[in-house]
């Protein structure tokens, strides 16, 4: 009976400890247990399928994309543009001139345009993962070639219906909220 006690005090005092001072250490525990767990889990189906047959491959390395940049970034940081500038609607620009535009904000939706597409353009160039934005760079070209800088588009008009949509994919892309990062 005294050894049923000492244990019943014993399981007590290990709870007092466990939800007092020891309950961050018992997280850190409980979190580096599971994250062998959340490897496998994330490990992709070709490499589960390799690892069944006896095979297991390491995970591949983390892909290293520079990150992108927003409009300002690119406004502000001529030197990380690729050489040659950039090609918008079927017309090149020098890095200065489309720094220029990228200065022009206003209520004309074709540099709303042109500031979401040059910066999505060059984070791609850079060797950020462009999958995901690939259709929407290509339509925004297309557009922007019906509506070059400086043509007036107004924010109601059936032109912006369309371009809207692509400006609002391009912006999430550039501030790294889909395939790639943003700049750190």
């Amino acid at each position: 009976m005294a050894q049923e006690i000492g244990q019943t005090e014993l399981q007590e005092k290990t709870h007092r400890l466990l939800d007092g001072p020891l309950k961050h250490i018992r997280a850190a525990a409980l979190a580096a247990a599971l994250l062998p767990l959340a490897l496998v889990a994330a490990t992709p189906a070709a490499a589960a399928a390799q690892c069944s047959s006896g095979i297991c491959p390491p995970p591949p390395p983390p892909a290293t994309q520079p990150g992108t940049g927003t409009p300002g970034y690119w406004k502000n940081h001529a030197a990380a543009w690729p050489s040659g500038g950039v090609t918008v609607g079927g017309v090149t620009y020098t890095i200065a001139e489309a720094i220029t535009w990228l200065g022009r904000v206003g209520s004309d939706k074709s540099i709303t345009m042109f500031s979401s597409l040059v910066p999505a353009k060059l984070n791609v160039a850079i060797g950020n993962d462009g999958s995901c934005v690939a259709d929407a760079i290509a339509a925004a070209d297309t557009w922007m070639i019906a509506h070059p800088p400086g043509s007036n588009v107004a924010g109601s008009s059936p032109a912006w219906v369309i371009g809207e949509p692509l400006h609002i994919t391009l912006d999430s892309y550039n501030n790294g909220l889909l395939c790639a990062p943003h700049r750190q």
